[in-house]
């Protein structure tokens, strides 16, 4: 099979050089490390791996992120050889054993158009907190955004096929953010995407991972505080017009003044919140009155849901009806998100 391995190698130790002597032995055809910038003491590790039969070392100037080294090693790969099957992405540090990354490659052999992942068992006890938290947080907003479960987002051992390459290498993103980007593209290309078990492997409590938990967590789900941060906004115009409106005209009685007070809040927030999102939010998108219809649509069933739900906590008792605005507004957010990313401001594809 005609498969290419690819490895972003940053500070790497002898580890990595073990690494490729192995893969060497398995006869991929091409073996690429892109050095992300690396400090002389890793040297003779690249001058080790560049000696072996098969495998050259791709250096970049400066440290751009393992985002920006898999996107440079990808683009390379293809210009060597236009007619290659796909890649393996491995990890430099020594977490995916060479017996695992042929278990990948079988898989892909057998699923030339899915992605391939190498998940870990973050059951195992081994596997340090901050990993099994950040996976469990990752999976869960994964699989609520795209209705598709997959059990290790973080998993750097991957296997892809060229074409997904080539959509992969457009993304944004350049550090640890891109690998959960190529995810959420490849469930909006709704391309299959198969789990293989690999051994679960942390070395020193992966203490010697690049890998920042705050910064690179916040890159992450970028896209969704992006959202966040424009829903707040919107909602705060929404929440003080609906609170004036209804102190305006509560003498209408209870269904109208709600009723009147969501309608025109919601319009006049709704068309901030199209701006900020369709500029800002969910960006490179096409741009023309059906995109705006499918927004205002989506908008107009908001509302409606968030009146409903106001009314019928309102009937139950509870006084407060800028409390229940907030509580309804908040349980359809993550619907609406879904619903923007996937429907209303899609992805143009190239016929």
């Amino acid at each position: 099979m005609n498969l290419a391995i690819l490895i972003p190698a940053y500070q790497p130790d002898e580890k990595l050089t073990e690494l490729v002597y192995k893969l060497a032995a398995m006869g991929f055809p091409i073996l690429l490390i892109v050095n992300d910038g690396s400090g002389r003491e890793c040297r003779e590790v690249f001058e080790k791996c560049g000696l072996v039969t098969g495998c050259s070392v791709l250096p970049l100037k400066q440290n751009m992120g393992k985002g920006f080294a898999l996107k440079t090693g990808m683009r390379r790969i293809l210009d060597i050889d236009p007619h290659i099957a796909g890649c393996i992405t491995v990890d430099a540090d020594g977490r995916h054993l060479a017996e695992d990354i042929g278990r990948i490659r079988e898989a892909f052999c057998e699923n030339l158009s899915s992605l391939i992942l190498g998940c870990r068992d973050f059951d195992e006890e081994q596997v340090p907190f901050k990993s099994w938290f950040g996976n469990r947080i990752t999976r869960g907003l994964f699989r609520v955004i795209t209705k598709k479960r997959v059990t290790d987002t973080q998993t750097g051992l991957r296997a892809i096929p060229a074409y997904a390459m080539r959509r992969f290498i457009e993304l944004e993103g350049d550090r640890y953010e891109y690998e959960m980007g190529m995810l959420m593209e490849a469930a909006e290309m709704n391309m299959p995407i198969q789990e293989v078990p690999i051994q679960t492997v942390y070395l020193e409590q992966n203490r010697l991972s690049h890998f920042r938990p705050l910064a690179d967590s916040v890159k992450v789900y970028q896209q969704l505080f992006r959202f966040w941060i424009s829903s707040l906004l919107s909602s705060g115009v929404d929440l003080a017009l609906f609170a004036l409106l209804n102190s305006l005209f509560g003498s209408w009685g209870l269904f109208s003044s709600l009723f009147f007070a969501t309608v025109v809040a919601r319009i006049l927030s709704s068309v901030i919140n199209y701006q900020m999102n369709n500029r800002l939010v969910f960006k490179g998108r096409e741009q023309d009155s059906r995109q705006a219809a499918r927004y205002f649509t989506l908008c107009g069933a908001q509302m409606l849901c968030s009146w409903l739900l106001v009314e019928w906590m309102a009937a139950l008792g509870f006084a407060n009806v800028v409390i229940l605005k907030i509580i309804a507004d908040c349980f359809l957010f993550l619907i609406s998100f879904v619903v923007q990313k996937r429907v209303v401001f899609r992805k143009v594809r190239p016929v």
